[in-house]
């Protein structure tokens, strides 16, 4: 099943112009792209993190680059020249599958210097660091959204009208429409992937119904906690 997709994050208001809502889509798609661990199985993973304004850097990414033990051309004073902003450093292991990873967290004052690391890409002996924006306390809130009874329509004003109907509960980091592979035909399902304000919990019914944003109609929704966070080993 094809999936026609947009990853946005802007409030609702229906007097942006389409340009400046395509900036915004454009900025959370960027976002998403920060929080999202790339493990080329199709599948989201993300980081939650210690602290609330910093980024991840696994140290796989130095592998096979050379570094002094002390000195200025050490680890330590390579990541302070890539992010002179950096107000404290932490390094320590999650378990990813049966293996572990080593990272190290980089931690800013505030919001504003935590995107502008994010946004930096530096490089290191002529290899650019990925790096990525864990989750923070908000971990916990991270649901996975299944959608049903979907009005069939336009996909891109569908998926403006589930955004618009979610964003009360929190940032919306990935929202698709179900449209088959073959014929494009939208079956009146759909997927949103939703960073919470708190947390919810819906264990005591399998679905909720919920009027749909600008449409008269209702929609079942299956809310879930399936999608993978990685955590720091207990006691690091």
């Amino acid at each position: 099943m094809a999936e026609e997709s947009i990853s946005k994050g802007y409030e609702s208001d229906t007097t942006l112009h389409a340009s400046e809502k395509q900036e915004s889509v454009q900025m959370m798609a960027n976002e998403l792209l920060s929080l999202q661990i790339d493990r080329k199985d199709n599948n989201m993973y993300f980081y939650a993190g210690k602290e609330q304004f910093s980024i991840i850097l696994e140290l796989d990414e130095l592998q096979g680059l050379q570094f002094d033990k002390t000195g200025p051309n050490s680890l330590l004073s390579t990541l302070r020249n890539c992010y002179k902003d950096g107000i404290g450093l932490l390094k320590y292991s999650i378990i990813v599958g049966e293996d572990m990873c080593d990272v190290i967290e980089i931690v800013f004052k505030n919001a504003t210097e935590q995107t502008k690391a994010i946004l930096a890409r530096p490089t290191i002996q002529g290899r650019e660091l990925h790096v990525y924006k864990p989750l923070g306390y908000r971990a916990e809130y991270l649901y996975s959204l299944d959608i049903f009874d979907v009005p069939i329509g336009d996909p891109e004003e569908t998926k403006t009208m589930l955004c618009d109907t979610f964003l009360k509960f929190g940032d919306i980091l990935d929202c698709k429409v179900h449209v088959t592979e073959d014929g494009s035909w939208m079956t009146g399902s759909a997927y949103v992937l939703l960073l919470a304000y708190k947390r919810y919990n819906f264990k005591s019914k399998k679905y909720t119904h919920r009027s749909l944003a600008k449409s008269g109609r209702y929609i079942r929704v299956k809310w879930s906690k399936k999608v993978p966070v990685y955590y720091p080993v207990p006691n690091q």
